[in-house]
């Protein structure tokens, strides 16, 4: 008989960053329909930063100052830029330059010198919590 606990273990085994690509996939398109800024933001976070990530850039940002600042215009600017353009267009270039800096310094700290398990959900948390207070400036 095939059970939810049967289909559990035949779903794929992803690692932490496939998950964060196939739930962007999916809250990308949803948040926009919402237009609520801030879930517009961190799901343009997540498709930018998991899903639009070249290997190349997840493995040289940590000792390559060029792929480190393209990751953090493309997953720091970017989505702080589209959340506020309906609503405020004025403080766009601000929220840009904002989460820009914000995602720039996060990443620079190299998951805090955490293991990887408590490095990516401190990395992860900063970068939710950073978002969240950009969004509350509009």
């Amino acid at each position: 008989m095939y059970t939810y606990v049967s289909f559990l273990r035949s779903f794929p085994r992803l690692q932490w960053w496939g998950w964060g690509k196939v739930v962007s996939l999916f809250a990308l398109p949803l948040a926009l329909a919402t237009r609520y800024p801030l879930l517009v933001a961190l799901a343009l976070h997540a498709f930018c930063d998991f899903a639009c990530q070249s290997t190349e850039v997840a493995m040289g940002k940590s000792s390559n100052a060029r792929l480190l600042v393209i990751h953090a215009l493309a997953a720091g600017a970017l989505p702080c830029c589209v959340a506020f353009l309906p609503c405020c267009w004025q403080f766009a270039p601000l929220a840009a330059l904002l989460g820009f800096a914000g995602h720039l310094g996060i990443d620079c700290c190299n998951k805090f010198g955490l293991d990887e398990r408590w490095g990516t959900v401190a990395d992860q948390t900063a970068h939710i919590v950073v978002l969240a207070a950009i969004m509350a400036l509009r």
